[in-house]
């Protein structure tokens, strides 16, 4: 019979693996042939190679260089920090998106628009805000344009800058708007009152003197407030703007009312909004 390769390994095992059963048996007797020892030896040594080996590439990888180590904890964190910003970007620009497609299908006359985003607010006024367009991003911005946010009017720009614009919100002090008061129910609108004047008196917040003896329906929280005003670009004067939140008898005459009127949006609670251009070129 003719001993291969695999053969001789087999037999090698075979008799380290007897020889170290002997050996274990009683030591003192028995002492394995060097033949024997050296095949035990060329067994156990590629295993025992092959065993480091892993045991190196574990090692490098559960116990890494702590430079190295720190190295790659900081550009995955910078990675993750960049791929946050581009979801973010994302997000302001499909909401910039929607709000314009909005707008110009429910006021079709406001087909020019630019996006912007709010930078921050007047250090005097939380009334008037920052916003990230100017005169060097669109010249067609003008004093005088309407900003809109979620299809309501939220205040004009007063001042164009070459990178920013200043916006006058609808509840900064002083602010005066005509408006007409609506409550919608289930048969439809019902007008409360078709002209009255609404003032800005900061902080946030509107209000309204309505006297009743002109209005047969009674205000109540909830009725919305749009724009009813000529000097306001014609296309938004059906825009809401605000919604009545409390109303009251005037201390000075029992035949009055006072409504208090909040901004139909938080402007402290939006990132982003659109300025309608009155301006073509």
């Amino acid at each position: 019979m003719k001993l291969t390769a695999r053969r001789w390994f087999w037999l090698l095992t075979l008799g380290a693996c007897v020889c170290l059963l002997l050996a274990a048996r009683n030591p003192r007797v028995f002492k394995p042939p060097r033949i024997l020892a050296e095949s035990v030896h060329l067994v156990t040594l590629p295993v025992s190679w092959s065993l480091t080996r892993v045991q190196l590439v574990l090692n490098a990888i559960l116990h890494e260089n702590p430079k190295s180590a720190s190295k790659a904890t900081e550009q995955r964190r910078y990675y993750d920090n960049e791929i946050e910003i581009l979801v973010g970007r994302i997000a302001v620009l499909e909401n910039r998106l929607r709000e314009a497609h909005v707008i110009y299908q429910h006021f079709p006359g406001l087909s020019r628009q630019v996006s912007a985003n709010i930078v921050g607010f007047a250090s005097n006024s939380d009334d008037v805000c920052i916003l990230d367009q100017g005169s060097l991003d669109d010249r067609r911005i003008v004093p005088g344009d309407v900003v809109m946010v979620d299809l309501a009017v939220v205040g004009r720009v007063i001042r164009v800058g070459p990178k920013t614009c200043t916006v006058r919100l609808v509840t900064d002090r002083g602010m005066r708007m005509n408006a007409s008061i609506s409550r919608f129910t289930r048969s439809g609108p019902l007008t409360i009152s078709s002209l009255c004047q609404v003032r800005g008196m900061g902080e946030g917040v509107m209000r309204c003197d309505l006297p009743q003896y002109v209005h047969s329906i009674a205000p109540q929280p909830g009725d919305l407030v749009l724009l009813n005003d000529k000097d306001w670009p014609l296309a938004v004067n059906p825009a809401v703007f605000g919604e009545v939140t409390k109303v009251r008898q005037s201390e000075r005459s029992s035949l009055r009312w006072v409504l208090t009127i909040s901004p139909r949006v938080n402007m402290h609670l939006v990132r982003s909004c659109v300025i309608v251009l009155s301006r073509r070129q």
